[in-house]
């Protein structure tokens, strides 16, 4: 099976800093990110040169003026790759275990990575800088990031040598790549939408592939003890579901002209996410509708590209879905069904949040059924 996968590049946007006369120069050939569906961030790394000694994640912007600091990144937690990397600051080693200051630094370069020897970062989605007593503030690690990689000529970011700036800009596209092996879940998207069927008395539905969604989906819509049936599909549209939506448009009409004549009466819709930025955010691509052929012409509608980083607007997705013109008898079953590879935003740009659609679905007395498919390896 051909599935999409993510490719991360790095744009290089200039230097802020002189050399010193040692070679701390950093082009975008001197890095490779890799985004980790398991892992909820990315792995940099950075090619070692012979100069450099150690590097750090710094913001990008510095006041001119000088009145105010450069503040380095740091995870909110201990990680293995950088947890226990040393800093020096003011000529003096920081606390950073005891203090829980996980700056995003490395002096210890490994030697079997994409680039051969480098150092390497874990980013996590979201990232912090500064101090409770002074400026300070999270930043999400997503397409369009500005961040900076500060090369040392000493290790432990030691300012007593030689430094410079190396800014650069995310990029992310979503491309597809042959990977036929290891079909891989992404953590974060089955962590949260565990949590969503949880709370409709449900369990998360894994599926190595679309054909094997097809039994489920026909187990999920067989009649129980109600007359009649209301249920939506919101189904991710980014790139990395393209295969599986094309899977989805030739099997699931089947299943449902199988299923749903059992019903008294049936009305099926089509909610689309994608993400931030992309050509629409949600859409509804048919209305509750009784028409199986005009569902399945919906289905065929759209374009399937898009999505960028990782996370996309699940939530979202979700609340568009629960935004239809449900029926509110007691005669009428409602359902959401909702298929997707990749884990929602961790943290909202908007006013959808996991907790408001959790709350609009049990409003409107309408379980969640979420299906995960594999989000392979990245590049």
């Amino acid at each position: 099976m051909k599935k999409n996968g993510i490719v991360t590049v790095i744009a290089l946007i200039g230097f802020l800093f002189p050399l010193f006369g040692a070679d701390l120069e950093l082009d975008q050939s001197d890095l490779a990110v890799i985004q980790d569906p398991k892992g909820a961030g990315y792995h940099f790394y950075i090619r070692k040169k012979p100069d450099i000694a150690s590097i750090l994640m710094t913001e990008t912007t510095k006041d001119p003026q000088k009145r105010l600091d450069n503040f380095a990144y740091r995870d909110f937690q201990y990680n293995s790759i950088n947890g226990d990397e040393k800093r020096i600051l003011n000529g003096k080693e920081l606390d950073t275990r005891g203090k829980r200051l996980y700056s995003l630094i490395d002096s210890s370069p490994e030697k079997d990575t994409p680039l051969g020897e480098a150092f390497h970062i874990w980013v996590p989605y979201i990232i912090c800088y500064g101090y409770e007593w002074d400026r300070h503030g999270e930043v999400q690690v997503l397409d369009g990031t500005f961040f900076n990689i500060r090369a040392f000529e000493k290790p432990y970011a030691d300012y007593t040598g030689s430094f410079s700036d190396n800014p650069f800009v995310l990029r992310v596209t979503q491309k597809s790549i042959k990977e036929v092996h290891d079909p891989a879940f992404s953590e974060p998207a089955a962590a949260s939408f565990s949590e969503l069927a949880r709370l409709s008395g449900n369990k998360l539905i894994y599926s190595e592939n679309v054909d094997g969604i097809m039994p489920s989906i026909e187990v999920i819509l067989t009649p129980k003890k109600h007359k009649k049936l209301d249920v939506v599909f919101v189904i991710d549209a980014t790139e990395s579901m393209k295969d599986d939506i094309q899977k989805v448009r030739e099997l699931l009409a089947a299943s449902l002209k199988k299923v749903l004549p059992k019903y008294d009466s049936y009305r099926i819709g089509l909610v689309l996410y994608k993400d931030y930025y992309d050509d629409f955010l949600t859409k509804t691509a048919t209305d509750f509708t009784s028409d199986i052929d005009r569902f399945s012409a919906a289905l065929k509608s759209f374009s399937v590209f898009g999505g960028r980083d990782l996370p996309e607007a699940v939530y979202e997705g979700i609340d568009a879905g629960l935004d239809l013109e449900w029926r509110t008898d007691t005669d009428t079953d409602r359902k959401l069904i909702l298929i997707g590879d990749a884990p929602p935003h961790p943290r909202p740009q908007g006013s959808i949040t996991k907790e408001g659609v959790i709350e609009a679905a049990k409003a409107k007395d309408v379980k969640l059924f979420p299906i995960i498919l594999p989000h392979n390896k990245t590049y």
